[in-house]
This record gives structure tokens, sequence and C-alpha cells, in this order.
């Protein structure tokens, strides 16, 4: 029979579903923003999957994963990786319209969703566990991620599409999730890192920003030389 407690525990999952589907909703916008519509919608819905899937695989396994060394650093490391790759390569505008392109959104997809799939599986059981219908609330939490990562990377796509500096946003939410699971590597306790947590966080998050926006900038003054010089060829030419 289910109880007040059980609803508390189904809002409470609801929510962290809500929180963090967001960061795997933002993965699956950016990295298929320059796919044409009929391959953005293919990459969502695969990428939605494939968070799922990847969570429900995490499930039994997310407890043994967290006590292997250096696991949540390198997780976090990737995830910075993919953040900055994604910043820059979202500042071309440009369609892409090969199928390379859209393997290539996929496996940037799966990759973060591994990353990011031990701390939301964890999340949802820490709720789950209040519950004397503990197992089902966690099923029902991971099913109920499908839809909510859908709507959230439709969302996040139609911003980036109207509000191309949404793509910084995104990064940085991003960042902002790279960071936490570097703080919460066990033998970086009592070091400056985990000392002062909030600003580690911050300063990774800013700099890895600076550093996309500072490569976006010399990307486009490239590109708007190149077009200056291919204007000017024909005037030289007819001298």
């Amino acid at each position: 029979m289910f109880d007040w407690n059980d609803l508390a525990v189904l809002c409470g999952i609801i929510g962290v579903n809500l929180v963090m589907s967001g960061d795997n909703a933002v993965i699956i916008a950016l990295a298929s923003q320059r796919l044409p519509a009929h391959m953005k919608k293919k990459v969502m819905l695969w990428g939605s999957v494939a968070a799922v899937v990847m969570r429900v695989a995490f499930t039994a396994i997310a407890v043994t994963l967290l006590e292997m060394p250096y696991l949540q650093l390198l997780g976090g490391l990737v995830l910075v990786w993919i953040s900055y790759k994604l910043m820059v390569s979202s500042d071309d505008a440009s369609d892409c319209k090969q199928a390379s392109c859209m393997m290539e959104a996929v496996k940037t997809i799966l990759i973060a969703d591994t990353v990011m799939s031990v701390d939301n599986v964890l999340a949802l059981a820490a709720v789950a566990r209040n519950s004397s219908n503990e197992y089902l609330f966690l099923i029902g939490g991971l099913v109920l991620s499908l839809p909510v990562v859908m709507f959230g990377a439709t969302l996040v796509s139609r911003l980036l599409e109207r509000f191309p500096i949404f793509v910084y946003a995104g990064s940085g939410i991003l960042l902002y999730a790279a960071g936490e699971l570097i703080v919460s590597e066990a033998f970086l306790a009592g070091t400056w890192i985990a000392v002062h947590h909030s600003l580690f966080v911050a300063l990774l998050t800013l700099s890895v920003l600076s550093l996309g926006y500072w490569q976006n900038m010399r990307a486009k003054d490239a590109l708007s030389e190149e077009l200056e010089e291919e204007s000017l060829q024909p005037a030289d030419e007819n001298l």
C-alpha cells in the first residue's frame, strides 16, 4: 500500500529527475544543434534512450564504481573536455548533413551519458530508499527519465536556435557538473580543491568558458580575414 511517505518519495524522484536530467538534455541539444532537422530528431531520440539505458545499466553497479580510485576525477575531466569541444564546435552555425556528423554527435552523447549516469542513479537511489517500495520507485524514476530528457533536449535545442549565446550557458552547466564530479573524488578530500569547493568549481567553469570564447573569437576573425581576401581576389586579378 502507498502512504504519504511514498507520495513524498515520488515527488522527490520527480524533482531529482528534473534537476539531474537537465545535464543530459543540455548535452543532447548541444551535440545535435548543427544537424539538419531530420537528423536532429533521431539524435535526440537515441540520445535520450541512451541516457536512460545507461542509468539502468549503472543502477546495480553504481556503488562499486564509486569505490574505484580516480574514477570520478577521470569522469570530471572527460566532461570538461566534452563541454569545451561542444562550446567551440557549436559556434559554427553551418549545418552538418553527413551521416558521420550524426554518428559523432551520438558518440559524444554516449560518452557524456556514461560519465553522468553514476551520479544520477545514486541521487535517485538515495531518494527511493526512504520508501518500502524502493525498487518500484527506482524503476519508475528511471522510466520517467526518458520523457524528461526528451522534453528538456527539445526545449534547450529551441533556445539554442533562437539564442546562440545559450551555448555558453549550456557549457557552463556541464562544466559545473564536471567540477562537482572532480571535487567528489575521494583522494582529493582535505586538499585545497575540496576545502575551497565552490571556488574551485567557479574557477574551472569560468576558465574553460573564457578559453572557449577566446577560441571562437579567433576562429571568427580568421574566417573574416579569409572571406575578405576572397572578395579582394577578383579585383587584384583585373589589375
